[in-house]
């Protein structure tokens, strides 16, 4: 056999038969079209899961536990799923290695929109009542000196100016929240909670201390034009709120010249809508368990603000609330 023979057979030897290189178009369209069913349903399951967190946002003590468990599952069932959508073609060594990667993105998107931004927010647990103004004109309050051990008195005897008329009308036109709370209760939390407020409607907006009263001037008339000025209060209720004693023996809130019952009685009579904060673990007191006077708020809506993690969140929902009250 010469050279020019041996290459003409090799390269001819080379050439697959007409009938091999016969394209199966049924077979490729078949298989395209696994393909796409495959993505379409994993768009699907992907919209499911983020309808599914939506919905657990109404649960948020749960939310955290419910998205966990629904990523875990989105893995296996989302594997079988595709395996039998796209006739096996979707096997599971190929589709499970993909979707263990998919479900941590999952969760770090929630995370981020849960924390970032406010679409996955529950329904706030604060009242809907229309916030109704006091025009008394008052001093701002100055900063609380160093509190004593035990319960201490709130009362000073440093003398203050009047405000100018002028003063009085500029302060009577601004929304206010009023935080009232026992210090000895509940001082740290509620100095946080102060930060957070103050950082999203400002420093004059809100208030939690009436420390300096005038010479000569009923300090329950004070407390009531100063809280007055507000269009929300805040009461702060700890696990020792209800139970705090003087030195007497004698339950705090059962004296008529309780700070804390004072603040709480001039909001209920000039019906200032009054949210319980619970913190501690504490719950909304039952009405045989206040004076007839705070009676009313056992049947006021509060939220509570529990301790790291969830302080930011509770804290995001309450001022959701009072953003819907103040009209911010």
């Amino acid at each position: 056999m010469s050279i020019v023979d041996f290459l003409f057979s090799t390269a001819h030897a080379q050439i697959p038969p007409e009938s091999d290189r016969t394209v199966d178009a049924p077979a490729m369209l078949s298989s395209w079209m696994g393909e796409v069913a495959g993505l379409t349903l994993l768009a699907l399951a992907i919209a499911g899961f983020l309808l599914l967190i939506k919905l657990y946002a109404r649960w948020p003590k749960a939310e955290p536990w419910l998205v966990t468990a629904s990523l875990a599952a989105f893995i296996p069932v989302g594997s079988v799923v595709l395996y039998y959508a796209t006739n096996g073609h979707a096997a599971y060594h190929e589709s499970l290695p993909a979707l263990v990667v998919i479900a941590p993105l999952l969760g770090g998107v929630w995370w981020l929109v849960k924390t970032k931004t406010r679409l996955l927010q529950g329904p706030a647990d604060v009242s809907a009542v229309s916030a109704k103004r006091d025009a008394h004109a008052d001093v701002p309050p100055s900063p609380r000196p160093a509190p004593h051990p035990g319960e201490p008195k709130r009362e000073a005897a440093k003398p203050e100016p009047v405000p100018s008329a002028a003063a009085a009308a500029s302060a009577s036109s601004k929304d206010r929240i009023f935080i009232s709370y026992r210090r000895h209760d509940s001082a740290d939390i509620t100095g946080r909670i102060y930060d957070r407020l103050v950082q999203r409607f400002g420093k004059d907006q809100v208030f939690k201390d009436v420390d300096s009263i005038p010479l000569g001037v009923d300090f329950r008339d004070h407390l009531g034009n100063v809280v007055g000025r507000c269009n929300l209060v805040l009461a702060v209720i700890g696990d020792q709120w209800l139970t705090s004693a003087a030195a007497g023996g004698e339950h705090r809130l059962d004296d008529a010249k309780d700070f804390v019952r004072i603040e709480l009685e001039s909001a209920l009579e000039r019906r200032i809508p009054v949210i319980p904060l619970l913190v501690r673990g504490a719950a909304v007191p039952s009405d045989s368990e206040l004076p007839k006077s705070l009676s009313a708020l056992t049947y006021r809506n509060g939220i509570s603000v529990r301790p790291d993690p969830d302080f930011h969140r509770d804290m995001d929902r309450l001022i959701a609330g009072l953003e819907t009250h103040l009209g911010s």
